[in-house]
């Protein structure tokens, strides 16, 4: 009779030990589940590469996208630039680092400190855009002038305006 008790008790004793690696098994799964369940959750949630201001919406709510689709057009306010066009025989004068002013239209008083980042080193026909005619048809260098300070917000995309280049140190604006 011991002897039968021992045989079930060792039988009861490996069962429960095949018991406990499927339970431990069970729970592997499960967490792998709720961190799979997480990271999903994660990928719901929508983050702006950077700091700026909504434009424009171009996804609507629920509406299903690929993978890096776009959802919102914003620009930084705090990196705007004025594109400007440069007469032929100035080309040389101006620099990268070179000092600017933006006068934008909306303001009549007033200018925005702006240094010239960028220059294009191939020449082209002036924009249809510019409204003087005989300007059109100048060679000119495209350039961006980006604003200093914008922190009031008060420059927008799109904003139309004049950039003067300071070529000379000792020139007077």
């Amino acid at each position: 009779m011991a002897q039968s008790n021992l045989k079930e008790a060792e039988l009861s004793y490996k069962a429960a030990l095949s018991e406990e690696k499927g339970v431990e098994a069970n729970l592997l799964a499960y967490e792998a589940a709720l961190l799979s369940a997480k990271a999903d959750l994660d990928d719901t949630n929508i983050y702006a590469p950077s700091d700026g201001v909504i434009l424009t919406k171009v996804a609507e709510l629920g509406e299903v996208l690929s993978p890096g689709g776009v959802l919102f057009t914003m620009v930084d306010l705090n990196k705007l630039y004025m594109k400007a066009y440069l007469p032929e025989e100035l080309f040389g004068k101006i620099k990268i680092g070179s000092e600017a002013r933006i006068y934008l239209d909306a303001y009549k008083d007033k200018y925005f400190e702006a240094t010239v980042k960028e220059m294009n080193q191939q020449a082209e026909f002036t924009p249809k855009n510019i409204e003087v005619k005989d300007q059109r048809v100048k060679l000119v260098f495209g350039l961006k002038a980006y604003i200093k300070d914008n922190s009031a917000g008060e420059a927008k995309p799109g904003m139309p305006g004049d950039t003067r280049v300071k070529y000379e140190d000792n020139a007077r604006w």
